[in-house]
């Protein structure tokens, strides 16, 4: 109950301050600034937030109904509002605003990467029927991995899939699965060896894996990172060019 206080007490203080910030510079002074928009916007998602888990505890929906969930998603929201507070905080969000135009650019590069590898591998490394492929990758590591899933029913929370049932090239899926395994660098070197056995062509096995771990991981995944790190690279040279500029004003006056 205390943590319900506590958090009507903060949205009521957020309330509080975007209507003083409002009434001192105006509907567009205060629209006209992108960190007060930002605030506004938290604001509003935690009035949001808590507007839905009254009607969800005053009306027939259950713990895992969507609105609840809704409003716990909204309500961490404001935890964001407390890091823009913080000027380094602060340079990371506005980078990743700058970085989100260059994202289509490269989730395009990533799916065109897939669906070459995808098409190659579904053409070169499947098999008849998925029995087939199960009983060529049998008394091997990889018929031996398992993963977990939700359990369809029973007591038990999750049940253990094998990965020769969908980590592999028998279908488009199977084989976005298997390729978006391969880019985490996830048993990587266990479903080579399994589609080598399989397969029996070893050099052009491990070619397809060697390079798509070059071409996906360490080219395209280490682009990504070089792109946002020259960024926030920029905005710190611009925050801090911003500062020199300020303190020159200053010690001229």
């Amino acid at each position: 109950v205390w943590c319900e206080q506590v958090e009507y007490f903060f949205v009521s203080v957020f309330i509080v301050e975007v209507v003083i910030k409002i009434l001192a510079v105006g509907v567009n002074g205060y629209v006209n600034t992108p960190w007060w928009k930002f605030d506004f916007f938290v604001t509003i998602a935690s009035i949001l937030g808590i507007a839905l888990e009254l009607q969800t505890s005053a009306s027939r929906f259950t713990q895992t109904s969507v609105p609840l969930r809704m409003s716990k998603v909204l309500r961490t929201i404001r935890l964001i509002r407390v890091v823009s507070r913080v000027k380094k905080f602060r340079m990371i969000i506005s980078t990743s605003t700058k970085f989100f135009p260059a994202v289509p650019r490269f989730l395009l590069l990533i799916c065109s990467i897939l669906y070459i590898y995808m098409v190659v591998g579904i053409e070169s490394f499947s098999f008849k029927n998925q029995q087939l492929w199960e009983d060529a990758t049998n008394n091997t590591s990889y018929s031996d991995m398992v993963y977990e899933i939700p359990a369809s029913g029973g007591d038990a929370t999750y049940a253990d899939m094998s990965y020769s049932k969908n980590v592999n090239f028998q279908t488009p899926q199977n084989a976005l699965i298997t390729l978006f395994s391969l880019m985490m660098v996830n048993n990587w070197h266990i479903i080579h060896d399994a589609v080598e056995i399989a397969v029996g062509e070893k050099w052009f096995v491990s070619f397809f894996f060697v390079s798509f771990h070059i071409i996906a991981v360490i080219v395209v995944m280490n682009l990504v990172v070089s792109t946002f790190l020259e960024s926030y690279l920029k905005e710190w040279t611009k925050n801090n060019v911003n500062r020199q500029e300020v303190l020159e004003k200053t010690i001229v006056l």
